[in-house]
């Protein structure tokens, strides 16, 4: 079934695409700071989880 939503999500993908590869040509030590947050939080989050279903059982 096509959904009506696909054309924007694609629209919105390549925008947020672009922006990304503009934001490392134009600032390239902001755009490293901010990858290297962005993984620390998400090894956090993971850990977290981690701790979670370990503590489970």
């Amino acid at each position: 079934m096509y959904s009506d939503r696909r054309p924007l999500r694609r629209f919105l993908l390549y925008l947020l695409i672009a922006f990304v590869i503009i934001y490392v040509i134009r600032q390239p030590d902001s755009a490293a700071t901010a990858a290297t947050q962005l993984f620390a939080w998400l090894v956090t989050v993971i850990d977290a989880f981690a701790n979670f279903f370990t503590g489970l059982g």
